[in-house]
């Protein structure tokens, strides 16, 4: 069902948001939709649910976020909320 691949498909956004930056993750998100976009046109959905691994080498992969233990150990802290 289609909702089923939607939703399979939101998941993998949130864990590479959850390890990638944002403008990554949504550069692969814009290239990987127009891809399916010509695909729904003819009618396949099917795509939606496989992670597109020469999108995510290309526009993912070499933009890992800091990770937080990094930052501790550099001495810096996050702004406070004011």
């Amino acid at each position: 069902m289609v909702t089923d691949v939607f939703y399979q498909y939101v998941a993998h956004l949130l864990e590479l948001i959850a390890e990638y930056k944002w403008t990554a993750v949504l550069n692969y998100h814009s290239v990987f939709f127009n891809r399916r976009r010509a695909e729904m046109a003819a009618g396949d959905y099917s795509n939606w649910s496989l992670p597109a691994t020469d999108l995510l080498s290309k526009h993912v992969y070499a933009y890992h976020k800091p990770s937080a233990t990094k930052t501790a150990k550099l001495g810096t802290r996050a702004p406070a909320n004011t």
